[in-house]
């Protein structure tokens, strides 16, 4: 059987269980600034004040950081649209060189 991603699931994914969200409403960032959330009680007095959003989930990402305090900074503004989307697969990339060279 395959299953095939419809934006109904997407939203029941994303939002939770019976949702029906609409994309880009406030519930869909929940999740996501539950996790930051849960990151800047682990870095304490460390944690930065600004979000660095880049990638094609920024609209979640600048909900998210505004609802838990942080100032979003989008890095399109700073680098461009196209090299902005390629940083998250770029920053995975070097991490996981990074992880290698330890091994």
């Amino acid at each position: 059987m395959t299953s095939v991603s419809t934006p109904a699931r997407r939203r029941t994914a994303v939002a939770g269980a019976g949702s029906t969200l609409p994309p880009g409403s406030p519930g869909w960032s929940a999740p996501i600034a539950s996790g930051i959330r849960q990151v800047m009680r682990r870095l304490g007095p460390v944690c930065p004040s600004v979000a660095v959003l880049a990638g094609e989930g920024t609209f979640l990402a600048r909900a998210a950081s505004e609802e838990v305090g942080l100032s979003p900074r989008n890095l399109a503004d700073e680098i461009g649209s196209a090299a902005a989307r390629a940083a998250p697969a770029a920053a995975v990339a070097y991490l996981l060189a990074a992880m290698a060279d330890k091994a």
